[in-house]
This record gives structure tokens, C-alpha cells and sequence, in this order.
């Protein structure tokens, strides 16, 4: 009579022989699926209720729609190799591409991990977390390439985009940052945190409310570049901040309302800065 290890999920051969029925017949019974082409676009909550429930289930060659409402997940959720190995509390998706389509007031409140070997375009979705860990990203991303496309993508204590490892990433017309300002505990650590071999190319974005814990708006460290180009950063702590071997471009940009400096910088980087 395992009940218990039926429910907190146990491999049979843990488990003795004998078994409640009813239970085991209902727990082992499979899932109703539904059967989509293989270039569908999946509807979120019309096919699925929920994104998690969405990517889950999705297949290479089929994107997603999310209309509008908010969705939340609890754990972060993964696709493609982590760099450091899977992670358990993670949701492992089996996609590599995603194409993710969001309808005016679509809003997802979930930490995002797009690993090594994966890509997509993001457009028109906001994604949102809210976390104690200055160090965690609404995005994180090790792939690439990954478009960002008119999103929102804002962090209550974290960083919003954090790029590392190899990622190749691209934002156009989008929003990020934090929730709040003057600085408190719903403005985001970092807007941008790019890092290791990554690149990273913002577009017409605004990066603002950020500065928790003396963070940076767009901060650029190790050997990753980082292009802004007509963007606008606005009430942060420090606008733009960066460290090591790194190259900086920042062309047509505007840059104002920061508590402090506009820029800070390590004796190696290379910066190349021009204002019209």
C-alpha cells in the first residue's frame, strides 16, 4: 500500500510489491495529448492554459502565441545544454528553436534559461520576475541567436537580460529593466548583464529603473561586446558600466536622469562612445 511513493513520484523497483490499485490504475493511466502539425502555432490558453504546459509540449517547427493575461510559473524554465549541467528544479523543454508571439497585455512571470545550441525571436511579449537574488536574470541567455522584438523584459531585484557563455543577442524596440524608481526593492540590480564571449546588440531599447545594490543599466565584463544604438537610458544608478577586455559601442543614444555617472569603466576595455 505505497501511496506515499506513488505521489512524491518513485520508480516502481523503489517501492514494494504491493499496491493499492485504484491508485496505481490512475497514476499510471497516460495523459490525454493533443496532436498539432508540425508547423502549428500553438495558442496560448485556447490549446494549452498555461506557457509552461505550452513549451512543454511543443515540437521543433512550431511556434507560440500567448494572448492576453498573466501567466506565472514557480521554477525557471530551460531549453537547450546548460553550460553547468542540467539543474533539477529547472523545466526541461525539449526545444532548441522558439518563436514566441505575445498579444497586447500578455504577460509571463517566469525566469527564462535559453542554454547553449538554442535560438528564437521573441516579439511583442512582456516577461517579468520577481526575485531576492540580484544576481538572477528575467532572461538568461548562453545561445544563441535569440531577437528580442517591441518586449518588455523587467526584473524586482534581479537583472532583466543576462547574457553569458557564447550568447548572440539581439534587442530591437524593446523595454528593460526594473519596476520601480527612485531605487528600492522593485528596481532591477542590472538592465543588461553581458559577460564571457557573448555579444549583445541593443537597438532602439530603453534601459531604465535599475541600481539595487550599486548595479548598472547596461554592464559589459570578461571579453563580451555590447552595441547600443539610438537607445535611451534613463534613472539608473550608473548608465553604463564596463570591465576587462570588453568593446562597448554606444551611437545616437541618450542618456539621462542617472543618480550617478554616466559611464564607468576597467583600464583594459575598449569604449568607442558618439553622441548626436
Amino acid at each position: 500500500l505505497d501511496s506515499k511513493c506513488y505521489k512524491e513520484g518513485y520508480p516502481g523497483r523503489w517501492v514494494d510489491e504491493w499496491w493499492y490499485i485504484p491508485e496505481a490504475l490512475m497514476r499510471w493511466q497516460p495523459a490525454p495529448t493533443a496532436i498539432f502539425a508540425p508547423d502549428a502555432e500553438i495558442r496560448v490558453p485556447e490549446d494549452f492554459e498555461s506557457v509552461k504546459l505550452a513549451l512543454k509540449n511543443m515540437t521543433e517547427g512550431q511556434s507560440l502565441h500567448v494572448t492576453s493575461g498573466e501567466y506565472r510559473m514557480d521554477e525557471a524554465c530551460e531549453l537547450g545544454d546548460h553550460p553547468q549541467g542540467v539543474y533539477p528544479a529547472h523545466t526541461r523543454v525539449e526545444l532548441r528553436t522558439l518563436k514566441l508571439r505575445g498579444a497586447v497585455g500578455a504577460r509571463s512571470w517566469a525566469r527564462m534559461v535559453f542554454g547553449r545550441y538554442s535560438q528564437g525571436h521573441v516579439s511583442d511579449m512582456t516577461l517579468l520576475l520577481n526575485t531576492r537574488n540580484s544576481y538572477k536574470g528575467t532572461v538568461e541567455v548562453h545561445g544563441g541567436p535569440w531577437v528580442f522584438q517591441q518586449s518588455v523584459v523587467r526584473c524586482a531585484g534581479g537583472i532583466a537580460l543576462k547574457c553569458e557563455s557564447e550568447a548572440n543577442v539581439t534587442c530591437t524596440k524593446s523595454q528593460l529593466g526594473g519596476f520601480a524608481w527612485p531605487i528600492g526593492p522593485n528596481s532591477a540590480s542590472e538592465g543588461v548583464h553581458a559577460r564571457d564571449d557573448c555579444n549583445v546588440i541593443l537597438d532602439g531599447c530603453t534601459v531604465d529603473m535599475t541600481g539595487r545594490l550599486g548595479g548598472v543599466g547596461v554592464y559589459a565584463r570578461d571579453r563580451s561586446k555590447v552595441s547600443m544604438l539610438g537607445c535611451t537610458l534613463k534613472n539608473n544608478d550608473h548608465a553604463v558600466g564596463f570591465d576587462d577586455a570588453v568593446t562597448v559601442l554606444v551611437y545616437n543614444c541618450t542618456i539621462k536622469s542617472n543618480r550617478n555617472e554616466a559611464f564607468y569603466g576597467g583600464e583594459r576595455s575598449f569604449f568607442f562612445s558618439y553622441f548626436v
